[in-house]
């Protein structure tokens, strides 16, 4: 039994080498296929004072990197979330959104 892990129609912007959003969008399914620059979340979680790492083991059933080992938490910033992208700080709404894509996880 297949186990639908993401949202192949989930839109997402398209983003430029500079991370610059450029205002036209795909779906993830079209964004995966055609290699374009797109935004995503990673969490990384250090411990002992930084000298282990908390990584996640992926789903076999995930449509890319099946069962290899990624960032504690990681996704897609869907185009709903635009605003919430991080610019050089950690804004209060930066964080709302990392803490539900977290949350998801």
């Amino acid at each position: 039994m297949h186990v639908q892990q993401n949202d192949p129609d989930e839109i997402l912007e398209i983003f430029d080498a500079s991370g610059r959003g450029s205002g036209r969008s795909k779906s993830r399914a079209a964004i995966h296929l055609d290699g374009d620059w797109h935004a995503t979340f990673q969490c990384w979680i250090l411990r002992r004072n930084g000298q282990e790492v908390i990584l996640q083991r992926r789903a076999l059933a995930k449509d890319t990197f099946a069962g290899l080992w990624d960032a504690a938490a990681a996704g897609h910033w869907p185009i709903r979330q635009r605003q919430m992208l991080p610019g050089n700080d950690c804004t209060p709404s930066y964080l709302a959104a990392a803490c539900k894509r977290m949350a998801e996880q």
